[in-house]
């Protein structure tokens, strides 16, 4: 199956995820689509960090992160970049 056309302007993409391998399968996955990748980070502290320095226009974060839930992390990130949205399947 073909990867859809890049958006006209690239957006950029943070990944919050404890699992390194999956983070960056990700990003590698956003890079070919076209997509520019913000950055990483292992942790909910470390993603907020993220985000307050890249300002990404998507954030992908994992749920189950250790230490401070993902929904929290969502709360928090909401709260610090008010044009995101969250939407969890």
């Amino acid at each position: 199956m073909p990867l859809p056309a890049p958006p006209p302007v690239r957006t950029r993409i943070a990944f919050v995820d404890d699992h390194t391998a999956v983070a960056e399968m990700m990003g590698g996955f956003a890079r070919a689509a076209g997509y520019e990748v913000a950055g990483w980070a292992g942790d909910a502290a470390a993603g907020l960090d993220l985000c307050r320095r890249e300002q990404p226009e998507v954030v992908v974060l994992d749920l189950k992160l250790p230490a401070r839930l993902g929904q929290g992390a969502t709360a928090a990130g909401l709260a610090l970049l008010p044009a995101l949205k969250a939407d969890c399947p």
